[in-house]
């Protein structure tokens, strides 16, 4: 009786309240599943069949336990374990890599690369799918030579436009002038992808937006004042002693009798008078313009600048 609730009738070679206590006795075969059984100072022991543990061989060894399978899942059997393998895996531990590529895995002329436990497919052009067996929509052409035709699904397509053109199938050609990118009186001549400008004289640049400067290579001479213009400049002479369109003519101020008591000597850009022996005194009569001049006396020669 034990707990006064159950008593346990024990088979030869157990005893105690719950018969898990071997009592050193063989002759009951305490040993199962074929194990042979030696008796012991304190009971007995049990040597197991292959495939079978416990302390009398009462179940089946796990040789699952220590996750033999690298890539697959392990099932015990008797007396061992099989690995069922993973796609892209063999061997009889699911560890050796199957080589796709060599089974021509990809078709339609594709390149095949393996990967562990995989591969992939490097698709011609216009075809899709992990093998590269379908054909895309794209071997129609849609987008014609004025685009690049991305193949999406088996069914459905977008064109990369090549510059120049756009639409849903590269089908419009753009107008670059249509926004007057051409400046200062340009006239705007249109190309695929782009556009040019011919500019009128006197401007430059891609756009024709700058004006060319006509005095940066010293138009003016003679230290006359250049202004720009387009295409052009003016040249003020003022004061220089010269004229013209560059003040490139030197003026004769003697022709407008500046020396009253005297002999006028045109100079370039300048005059001088000499004057007549014995003048006391003189007078000097002078252009718009003023110059620069020279007084020599021929009696007590003085030179006045």
């Amino acid at each position: 009786m034990y707990n006064d609730s159950f008593s346990c009738d024990c088979a030869d070679g157990f005893e105690g309240a719950l018969c898990d206590i071997p009592n050193g006795n063989c002759d009951s075969k305490p040993c199962r599943n074929g194990g042979l059984c030696s008796p012991t100072n304190d009971g007995f022991s049990c040597l197991c069949s292959l495939g079978y543990t416990g302390k009398t061989c009462e179940r089946l060894e796990n040789h699952c336990e220590k996750s033999p399978c690298a890539h697959g899942v392990c099932r015990g059997v008797w007396n061992g374990f099989v690995c069922d393998c993973e796609s892209g895996w063999r061997g009889a531990l699911c560890d050796v890599d199957v080589d796709e590529c060599d089974r021509f895995a990809c078709e339609n002329g594709a390149n095949c690369t393996n990967t562990e436990g995989s591969f992939s497919c490097e698709c011609p052009k216009y075809y899709l799918g992990d093998r590269c067996e379908i054909l895309g929509s794209c071997v129609s052409e849609p987008c014609g030579n004025r685009g690049e035709c991305i193949q999406q699904t088996e069914t459905q397509h977008s064109c990369s436009c090549y510059r120049g053109y756009t639409g849903e199938f590269c089908e419009q050609e753009i107008d670059y002038c249509s926004s007057s990118p051409c400046h200062n009186g340009a006239t705007c001549e249109r190309f695929i992808g782009g556009f040019k400008c011919n500019c009128i004289a006197g401007f430059t640049g891609e756009t024709c937006s700058v004006d060319i400067d006509d005095c940066s290579s010293d138009s003016c001479l003679n230290n006359g004042v250049c202004t720009d213009r387009v295409n052009g400049f003016d040249c003020d002479c003022n004061g220089t002693g010269y004229r013209g369109v560059q003040c490139e003519e030197d003026i004769n101020e003697c022709l407008d009798d500046v020396c009253v008591h005297g002999t006028c000597e045109n100079l370039p850009g300048n005059y001088k008078c000499i004057c007549q022996q014995g003048s006391s005194s003189f007078t000097i009569s002078f252009q718009k313009s003023v110059y620069s001049f020279t007084l020599l006396f021929l009696s007590n020669i003085t030179t006045v600048k």
